[in-house]
């Protein structure tokens, strides 16, 4: 976050010195406007060695055939001919692979150089956003989301639509095959690791890597209606359908289940049915708004993820396609809610009991929902009727030119009712908020009593002092 400051303010200091006009947001509020919808940015996603860079060269000539400009931005054009091994080269020294480069320029990578190397990758995205270029490409691995959502985030401010491409990775063994000819000779180890950090996108479009000499790339697929002078409209997608709680039950699971890992406890607690299904799945299958009854089973707690096993009541357990239905309590900080599953399943199949609360067995309630990603911004949204999710899924999203939303959630029941707003302001932007350190002392002079929890940051308490 804070070399992403760092360059957002040492490209704004440059603005005013070198008249870069960048794009400015009109009264109205919208986005741009100059907002022009034949203008794209092509975010690629994929492992070291899944042909990220054929796939670059393929992109360059599919949008250059009537002499449009095409810029590349990567990290890796960072280490390319550097002049030393500790991300030391200046601008001019970095020349970019795929702007023609030799064979045999030297690649160095440094992990010290990481840090520079994206704020570079970020800078050359400003400049062909200043530039106005038609077409750009960001050619990272783009492991997570939040890697590359401030591109789509400025892009769609700039007035240009964002596509994101994933070069798929079905299985370990597909990831060795990448490793084994990648030519950066990124170790398999770090391939595989990246693999299990991979996050998936709903929003993404999904193509097949070229791994045999007779495999073509759906470039149809890649450039999809972003491309040419369509421009044609994004429409939202389902994430997942799932039964999510009321707020009272929320709460008497967590008085049952205290959650063990409080640096990430979700707000909209829920049981997921079904991951990324399509829209006729999800009407053959499910009622939305639906009540569901739930009894917890007990609870699994591996020292990363804490879930509760859960079997549904009133519904059949075969519309989950889950094996082990559950809900995500918490989670550490480098987990998250998806490997809940994997829990449970290490669970069952090592015959460990889940831990049972003292007590009567505790039956949950919630409403059968579907979440949904909007474009540009991926805000998420939560859906509780059929015929809302059918018109959402078919209405068109009109252009970059609307400010971002905020997450939106459907006040269509008593459960999805915002009781309490925590506001964190920790950059200082807005105040000046004490950190950790003196934040304790003052928590135990207010309070008299010693700060209970592990972490500071996002522990509505911290708000007191």
């Amino acid at each position: 976050t804070q070399a992403l400051a760092g360059v957002c303010s040492a490209a704004g200091a440059e603005a005013s010195q070198s008249g870069w006009k960048f794009f400015p947001r009109p009264e109205d509020g919208s986005a741009s406007a100059d907002a022009d919808s034949t203008r794209c940015v092509y975010i690629l996603r994929g492992l070291p060695g899944s042909g990220k860079s054929h796939l670059v060269d393929a992109l360059r000539r599919r949008l250059s055939v009537d002499g449009a400009s095409v810029k590349v931005c990567s990290a890796d054009e960072f280490f390319i001919g550097r002049a030393d091994g500790a991300g030391g080269a200046s601008e001019k020294d970095v020349e970019s692979v795929h702007d023609g480069i030799s064979a045999a320029a030297r690649y160095d990578f440094s992990n010290a150089g990481i840090r520079r190397a994206h704020i570079f990758c970020l800078e050359q995205f400003l400049e062909a956003l200043n530039a106005s270029t038609p077409s750009i490409v960001i050619d990272n691995t783009n492991v997570q989301v939040w890697q590359y959502a401030l591109y789509m985030r400025l892009a769609a401010l700039c007035g240009y639509r964002s596509r994101v491409v994933q070069l798929q990775c079905k299985s370990a063994e597909v990831a060795r095959q990448f490793a084994e000819r990648c030519a950066h000779n990124v170790p398999l180890p770090a391939v595989l690791r990246m693999l299990e950090a991979w996050e998936t996108d709903p929003l993404a479009e999904v193509v097949a890597p070229v791994i045999k000499p007779s495999d073509r790339l759906n470039m149809d697929a890649v450039i999809g209606d972003a491309g040419g002078a369509s421009g044609g409209p994004q429409c939202a997608k389902i994430y997942y359908v799932g039964v999510f709680l009321s707020q009272k039950s929320r709460r008497n699971l967590l008085q049952a289940y205290p959650a063990t890992h409080t640096d990430n406890v979700p707000t909209e607690m829920h049981c997921t049915l079904h991951f990324m299904p399509d829209e006729a799945e999800v009407t053959a299958s499910y009622t939305l708004g639906s009540k569901v009854s739930m009894l917890v089973r007990g609870c699994a707690d591996d020292g990363r993820n804490q879930a509760v096993a859960v079997r549904l009541q009133g519904t059949s357990d075969t519309k989950c396609a889950n094996a082990h239905p559950h809900i995500t309590i918490s989670f550490v900080n480098d987990s998250a809610a998806k490997f809940s599953n994997d829990l449970l399943e290490e669970w069952s199949a090592a015959g460990k009991p889940l831990q049972k609360s003292p007590g009567a067995d505790l039956f949950l309630s919630g409403t059968v929902g579907c979440m949904i990603t909007q474009p540009p911004f991926d805000s998420l949204s939560i859906i509780t009727d059929n015929e809302r999710l059918r018109r959402v899924l078919h209405t068109p999203f009109p252009g970059p030119r609307h400010a971002p939303p905020s997450v939106v959630i459907e006040p269509a029941d008593q459960h999805n009712i915002v009781e309490t707003l925590y506001i964190y302001d920790f950059d200082g932007t807005l105040a000046d908020p004490p950190g950790p350190v003196t934040g304790r002392l003052l928590y135990e002079k207010l309070t008299g009593t010693q700060w209970p929890y592990p972490s500071w940051l996002a522990i509505p308490e911290s708000l007191q002092p």
